[in-house]
């Protein structure tokens, strides 16, 4: 996971994106470093990012 997506609070890593927090999800609980979200996933992510103005 690359530094930008995450927001740092005391130390901790939290990602930011619905997308970066799939990955992480995927990086965790099965493995997965190399996971790339389904293009819904991406979709999603983008508008949360557009309607909050709070993204990578």
């Amino acid at each position: 996971m690359k530094q930008k997506e995450l927001l740092w609070i005391d130390g901790i890593g939290v990602p930011v994106t619905l997308e970066s927090n799939v990955q992480e999800l995927h990086r965790q609980v099965f493995q997965k470093d190399d996971y790339q979200v389904s293009p819904t996933v991406k979709t999603i992510s983008d508008a949360i990012i557009q309607k909050t103005g709070y993204g990578e």
